[in-house]
């Protein structure tokens, strides 16, 4: 966050990550399960690492539709 907020003087910004399902991934790159788990994580994140800043998180559900029968 300090690169890319404090290098263009800003304070605010948006922070986008995105989750799939783990059953849809192609490696266990990272833990969570849940996507809410990784959203609160990511606002506790930001909060440690740069208090300076108001950053909101979005967590983007790439998730591939469910197949209808």
């Amino acid at each position: 966050m300090q690169r890319y907020l404090a290098a263009t003087n800003q304070r605010h910004g948006i922070y986008l990550v995105y989750w799939l399902p783990p059953e849809q991934r192609t490696s266990s790159s990272r833990k969570y399960a849940d996507k809410q788990e990784l959203l609160d994580d990511m606002r506790r994140w930001a909060t440690e690492v740069a208090p300076q800043f108001d950053v909101s998180i979005y967590v983007l559900d790439v998730s591939w539709p469910k197949r209808q029968r």
